[in-house]
């Protein structure tokens, strides 16, 4: 696995500003008017320049442009452009003020990508480790990204029941399947989350995005019971309510029991929501 530099934003700007402080820099800026991106990913950098500088990001490519580019590997993208001035921060071809961290074997990663290529790298790591063939893995390190990303997006972000009015006084209820992966033994949870709720003078009006947000994630049944019946009792302070989960526990099927799994919360006057769910 080749090395890996992220690099932070204020080391990333050090950089650009370095760059334009460069007298062939200046001499160019009196007669470009616009900085073009070579690829897709130097957009930023031409907008950082552009506006350090009072200048455009050009569209199109004209004779007034400045092409500029964060990287150069083998300098294929970068020699489509022979006739116009060119601002690189780093080269892979040689080592210049800029590049302090040139390194043949070095990924550079901005600060603006995302890390699926360090999970990607992660994944085939731990298929190596355990024996397995890395170079036959074809697109599996992909898919498993998307499957981690969708199991676990309980985390990295914040979810908080969103409340409105609500003038009905009578029970709301909510059934939603879902998966969760146990805390303890790493195995799948899967089944159905219900929840019910009498309304004092609130409702939630994202019952569905609460319960994913804490069950894509390492968990178990009576966390994820108690962890939704407080969130939406703190948010809309209902009369009652009882949140449960019915479903199975793969690693209980393994131990070759029953498997089924039966956790409740509750808070407040739930009598007759025990019997709505």
């Amino acid at each position: 696995m080749e090395e890996q530099f992220a690099m932070p934003w204020n080391q990333y700007m050090e950089m650009v500003d370095k760059v334009l402080e460069f007298p062939k820099v200046h001499a160019a800026l009196v007669s470009m008017k616009s900085f073009y991106p070579a690829t897709e990913n130097d957009h930023i950098l031409a907008a950082l320049c552009a506006s350090k500088t009072g200048k455009e990001v050009a569209n199109e490519l004209d004779k007034h442009s400045i092409v500029v580019t964060n990287v150069v590997d083998t300098g294929t993208s970068i020699g489509r452009y022979p006739n116009n001035p060119r601002i690189i921060l780093i080269s892979r071809q040689k080592v210049d003020a800029l590049n302090r961290y040139y390194n043949s074997n070095l990924y550079i990663k901005f600060p603006w990508e995302k890390t699926d290529k360090n999970l990607e790298d992660s994944i085939r790591y731990i298929i190596g480790t355990v024996g397995g063939d890395t170079s036959k893995l074809n697109d599996l390190p992909p898919k498993l990204c998307t499957m981690f990303e969708t199991m676990f997006d309980g985390y990295g972000k914040k979810v908080r029941p969103k409340r409105y009015v609500l003038k009905s006084k009578t029970a709301q209820t909510v059934k939603r399947r879902f998966f969760s992966v146990d805390d303890e033994s790493c195995l799948p949870i899967y089944g159905t989350v219900h929840l019910a709720y009498f309304p004092s003078k609130y409702g939630i009006s994202n019952p569905e995005e609460i319960i994913d947000f804490y069950t894509h994630r390492f968990t178990n049944p009576n966390t994820i019971t108690e962890d939704i019946c407080e969130a939406v009792n703190k948010r809309i302070k209902p009369k009652g309510i009882v949140v449960k989960v019915t479903g199975i526990n793969v690693c209980n099927k393994f131990n070759r029991q029953d498997g089924r799994v039966n956790a409740v919360a509750t808070k407040g006057d739930n009598r007759l929501l025990r019997k709505v769910i």
